[in-house]
């Protein structure tokens, strides 16, 4: 489906409902969450995961990378500089699922949690000349042509399942900046390396953005993808000075409590083109989504006119 799907998520059966309307997940399903850190409200935590994993009935998978923003701090990881410390890194992913909870909710869902960076070191992954074939017979060429070398053989034999972005809603307050990270910017997270400050570019966004649509290319090519975009119990927002009660190792925020929303949609760039409308960023400010339309194709911005004042008000 191309539209966007909005609702509040009053109740197991809202969620049920929205499901059933974004697409057919029953055969299985790749999910890709949020785990940027562990800090309260700025991660997919076990809450958000439950509400979508108690409503699947087929195999699940669940893909993330090693990430410094969620380990101690203690060793400081650089982009050139990861793999030094592979072990410390699996042992900090191994405390945060266990401290989250997220451990102990994929064993009970018997879901099977494949890590980028571990298949990457490991040399599990894909030859670089089958994917980049898959990529290129469908898009541009992507910019940073290393990261075809970096899809986990393990994650492409499931590529007859659905892929799902689950992302969460976090974007800076309009005044600051006009920050965004929604469902493509979650399909960043799939670059294997711990810390993609490399893959950010000089200015924080051109590059970034450039990096996003490269990585968006490749799954794209592979799977068939959704997005949901979830504020359902925390979103994490960074307001002017002063207005922020939460700290994390590079801003400081906010977090809007039980707003209740969800949005999806098969469409990423008209879901997240949807998304900066809904926070208040204008989304054609937005270079990852002006370069998306120069890959995928154009949004639809007949989308945006579905959002009511009403909807707007949860953001304010």
């Amino acid at each position: 489906m191309s539209g966007v799907l909005t609702a509040q998520i009053q109740s197991r059966g809202d969620m049920a409902q929205f499901l059933n309307r974004l697409g057919k997940f029953d055969q299985g399903i790749v999910i890709k969450p949020n785990w940027t850190s562990g800090d309260y409200g700025f991660y997919t935590d076990a809450e958000a995961m439950e509400l979508l994993l108690r409503e699947l009935s087929g195999p699940i998978y669940v893909v993330e990378s090693f990430m410094f923003g969620r380990t101690d701090g203690t060793i400081e990881i650089r982009p050139d500089n990861g793999r030094e410390h592979w072990e410390w890194l699996r042992e900090q992913d191994k405390r945060f699922l266990a401290e989250s909870g997220i451990g102990e909710l994929l064993e009970r869902y018997d879901a099977e949690y494949i890590n980028v960076t571990e298949e990457w070191w490991s040399g599990r992954c894909m030859p670089e000349e089958e994917i980049r074939s898959r990529v290129e017979s469908r898009y541009a060429p992507i910019r940073h042509k290393e990261l075809y070398n970096g899809v986990p053989r393990r994650l492409y034999e499931l590529r007859h399942l659905p892929f799902v972005s689950y992302a969460k809603f976090k974007y800076n307050d309009p005044d600051v900046s006009n920050f965004s990270s929604f469902s493509m910017k979650n399909v960043f997270g799939m670059i294997p390396v711990p810390n993609r400050e490399f893959y950010h570019g000089a200015d924080q966004d051109i590059g970034l953005s450039r990096s996003i649509i490269d990585i968006v290319s490749i799954y794209r090519s592979l799977f068939e993808m959704y997005g949901i975009v979830e504020g359902v119990y925390k979103i994490p927002v960074t307001r002017k000075d002063g207005e922020n009660r939460y700290e994390m190792i590079w801003t400081e925020y906010d977090v809007i409590e039980d707003a209740g929303i969800i949005i999806g949609s098969q469409d990423l760039l008209t879901l997240d083109a949807y998304a900066n409308k809904l926070v208040g960023i204008d989304p054609d400010t937005r270079a990852f989504l002006r370069f998306g339309s120069e890959v995928f194709g154009q949004w639809n911005r007949e989308e945006l006119s579905k959002i009511t004042p009403s909807m707007k008000a949860i953001f304010r």
